[in-house]
């Protein structure tokens, strides 16, 4: 599988990559005259061939478009709601890997929270300050 990047909209059969993607493409990945990429201008897909690398610019010569193939499996991803940069971080992450569906769900409080049973037997143990007993929810997902 070929690493994919996304570049300005495309322009006939050129394309240039800029800012901290080209400077990560160039000198972290190595990219070297002639390796091939996918780029993507938000509405297409096509293949390119490093024409050029410099230190925050790649320009590459684009070749055929690639056909856009739907999602094998359809992933749904229920993320407790956390706080706001950690949440919006895994909203980033999870579109990013293909999550079809991303819901929300608050996370339980110390009043929701019972001793969970083990073997059919009430856990005897004391609860610790973290809040180590199950969450039980009457939310649906």
């Amino acid at each position: 599988m070929r690493r994919r990047f996304f570049v300005e909209p495309f322009s006939g059969d050129r394309a240039v990559l800029q800012g901290e993607a080209a400077h990560h493409l160039g000198r972290v990945l190595r990219a070297q005259t002639g390796q091939l990429y996918e780029l993507s201008d938000g509405e297409r897909v096509r293949l390119g061939r490093v024409e050029n690398v410099g230190r925050d610019r790649v320009e590459f010569a684009l070749l055929e478009e690639l056909a856009a193939s739907p999602p094998s499996v359809e992933v749904t991803l229920l993320l407790a709601v956390v706080k706001y940069d950690a949440f919006e971080w895994a909203i980033e992450k999870a579109t990013e890997l293909g999550v079809g569906t991303i819901g929300a769900k608050r996370p339980c409080s110390q009043r929701q929270q019972s001793a969970p049973r083990v073997g059919g037997k009430l856990w005897s143990r004391r609860r610790s300050s973290r809040g180590a007993y199950a969450c039980r929810s009457s939310a649906k997902w």
